[in-house]
């Protein structure tokens, strides 16, 4: 399907809010960031690591994927390496791209690159965060469990679960 661009108009924009009058001149907010990868980080036995961090907007700690900013001039693939190595302290040998979802295309300008990273070595890298990151292990099984009790919520990290076990060899 190809997509068309709604008409309207730009009424007001920063770096990373505007307002926005639609063609039917209905008012709506845009918030925007450009890209960022999340990473399905595998470690040999099948666990997946995660962090905990502060999600200000629901003022509390989430636990999610390791995730960043693609800088400029820079592959989703490189930043997914860079930030996995930032928030986890491991590097991949292995990485590739699952798929470019965009998370909530109505109002966030925003596209997700998500990665599965397998083979991992410990590889520390200085992170620009200003909290402490928790890593944690869970296997996908557990991290499905949390899913189901609302621990783990985060709809980006959700399909990126549900993208790596559609990814895994099938056992007939």
């Amino acid at each position: 399907m190809k997509s068309r661009r709604s008409t309207g108009e730009v009424l007001w924009r920063d770096a990373w809010l505007s307002a926005r009058k639609d063609g039917d001149g209905d008012t709506y907010f845009v918030s925007g960031c450009g890209e960022e990868v999340l990473i399905m980080a595998l470690e040999a036995d099948g666990s997946i690591l995660f962090v905990e961090e502060p999600a200000p907007a629901f003022d509390e700690i989430a636990l999610g994927l390791p995730t960043g900013a693609v800088e400029a001039a820079e592959s989703p693939l490189d930043a997914a390496q860079r930030e996995l190595r930032e928030e986890t302290g491991f590097g991949a040998r292995e990485m590739r791209l699952l798929a470019s979802v965009r998370p909530w295309p109505k109002y966030l300008r925003m596209t997700s690159h998500v990665v599965l990273a397998e083979d991992l070595y410990a590889a520390p890298f200085a992170g620009d965060e200003r909290h402490p990151i928790i890593l944690r292990r869970m296997s996908p099984q557990a991290a499905d469990a949390a899913v189901a009790a609302g621990a783990l919520n985060d709809a980006r990290v959700i399909v990126a679960l549900a993208l790596r076990a559609a990814a895994e060899p099938q056992v007939s």
